[in-house]
């Protein structure tokens, strides 16, 4: 039996293509300030289901904490990497970084279908590449691994966890 709404809900490639969608429009907004509206709003033509998923987001006091204007932080948003760490080569994208004096944040979006039931299993999935993050960000800025805080944002529970 399917439930009506799973016709419109994104699955496989077009879970893909939603999520890469999803990032493209976090990717855009350094700080949740006047700018945003309009960003939205170019984007809403695009990809509507992102765009409204992103907006719903950044109004929720979590998330949105994330995005409140710092003058005295760097931000990286997707900012690819490659080095070596104990013998291994290691590549990936951070999603985005807030750098601070002395402490980082390391925010990974997340468009899994999951609820709040299936937050602590989705963490536990995501834990190893945050881990990894963790390391490359402090080899990368000389900040200890301890003063690096790794959150996850899962878009569509619209929640925050750190990880």
């Amino acid at each position: 039996i399917l439930r009506g709404a799973s016709l419109f809900e994104p699955h496989g490639s077009d879970a893909a293509s939603f999520g890469r969608a999803v990032h493209e429009i976090f990717e855009q907004i350094e700080w949740h300030d006047e700018s945003v509206p309009e960003l939205l709003e170019e984007f809403q033509q695009q990809n509507p289901a992102a765009t409204d998923e992103v907006a719903r987001c950044l109004e929720t006091k979590e998330i949105g904490e994330l995005f409140k204007p710092d003058a005295q932080a760097e931000v990286w948003r997707e900012r690819a990497f490659e080095l070596v760490i104990d013998g291994e080569f290691c590549s990936g994208v951070f999603d985005r970084v807030v750098l601070r004096e002395g402490n980082a944040e390391i925010i990974d979006f997340k468009t899994d279908r999951v609820d709040d039931n299936g937050l602590v299993e989705a963490i536990k999935r995501h834990q190893p590449q945050l881990t990894l993050y963790r390391r490359v960000l402090a080899r990368l800025t000389d900040l200890q691994e301890d003063s690096i805080t790794c959150r996850l944002v899962f878009t569509r529970p619209g929640r925050v966890m750190e990880a």
